[in-house]
């Protein structure tokens, strides 16, 4: 049976460099593992690698052609995201694809509908599978949901896609959902796994 240890977290500023507080608060907080976004410099990674040693990073893969009813082709999608994965392969080896795809307002591409669920399904199939063809020595997520109510992109919706994944990002405030209670740790989970 695998075994997980939880790590202190953090996620980082949503933006290209951090301020020399952010630093400290690392420092003094002890932070094991911080989300991070796409769009940060490779210098900050290196700085909170020497700082640091072991931080683990994991990073959202951000694309802001991802608006409101408006989103990149797949093909387009991992063409951007190719080289800043490259980029960042000294310092992260675990990579979310995208963000809250089910978001009630849709500013991230699709909405809540059962429609927009299927297209996201359909986005992040291909995305995933030219993401590994790229980059085999890299892991990719699945996303963490926007708490909407309803909910959709349920779980029952998106198990498969889930499974197929190598990670799903778990956001603590979904667990109180019913429709995603089953999955509440490990923050990263193993690809295929039956237990689920």
């Amino acid at each position: 049976m695998a075994k997980h240890r939880t790590r202190v977290g953090l996620h980082a500023r949503n933006s290209v460099v951090f301020p020399e507080h952010d630093y400290e608060l690392v420092r003094r907080s002890r932070i094991e593992t911080l989300k991070m976004l796409s769009i940060v410099e490779p210098s900050v990674y290196a700085r909170l690698r020497q700082e640091h040693p072991d931080v683990e990073f994991i990073v959202r893969l951000y694309d802001d052609r991802l608006n409101r009813d408006s989103r990149p082709s797949p093909a387009h999608f991992v063409a951007r995201m190719v080289p800043i994965v490259n980029r960042l392969k000294p310092y992260a080896t675990k990579f979310e694809i995208h963000n809250e795809p089910n978001h009630v307002q849709g500013i991230e591409g699709w909405g809540p509908s059962d429609g927009s669920a299927r297209s996201f399904r359909s986005w992040y199939v291909q995305v995933l599978s030219a993401l590994r063809s790229a980059c085999p020595w890299a892991r990719f997520g699945f996303p963490g949901l926007a708490l909407n109510y309803p909910h959709r992109l349920r779980v029952s919706k998106a198990r498969k896609v889930v499974l197929i994944s190598t990670t799903w990002r778990h956001r603590p405030h979904q667990s109180r959902c019913s429709k995603v209670v089953w999955i509440v740790t490990p923050l990263w989970l193993h690809q295929g796994n039956p237990h689920l």
